[in-house]
């Protein structure tokens, strides 16, 4: 639960400034159509920069928002090397950590569950995990759960 709540929080760090309702999903230039399912595929796409697209807040029982570039004066790049994410802020190195790509099975102890995901390793004993949606041209972090999150979308610079 831990771990929840600290990505809902970094999602709301990196897509602060103002809020939009304004922003329709279909008018987001970039989609995951043809995702990465095997694991050394998505280790190899998600290298290099991402310009972030837009982030998505999805609750039940109230209409979606989304945070833009446009509607918060941000431009915000993920920077993905072999094992560490760093994003920068309006040219501003906001965020750096170690992070690694695997199943959401691999920390659930669920084997059979194959789903891709980007955990972030903040120590030795903690992690946080974004679901992972990435293809040639852009990338979809799910940080979504149970109605509370953001989900981020990124595209290829």
């Amino acid at each position: 639960m831990r771990n929840i709540l600290r990505l809902f929080l970094f999602a709301l760090i990196l897509a602060s400034g103002c809020i939009s309702h304004d922003v329709e999903e279909s008018t987001i230039s970039c989609n995951c159509d043809n995702p990465a399912k095997q694991l050394d595929v998505a280790n190899s796409m998600i290298l290099g920069e991402w310009t972030w697209i837009s982030t998505g807040f999805h609750n039940r029982g109230s209409e979606s928002y989304y945070e833009t570039p446009q509607n918060t004066n941000s431009q915000i790049t993920y920077k993905f090397t072999a094992d560490t994410l760093a994003i920068i802020k309006n040219g501003t190195n906001i965020y750096k950590e170690r992070y690694s790509v695997g199943h959401f099975g691999d920390i659930t102890n669920t084997p059979k569950d194959t789903s891709l995901v980007v955990k972030y390793i903040h120590s030795d004993t903690s992690i946080g995990v974004s679901m992972l949606f990435v293809d040639n041209n852009c990338m979809k972090l799910v940080n979504s759960y149970n109605d509370a999150g953001g989900d981020i979308l990124l595209k290829r610079k």
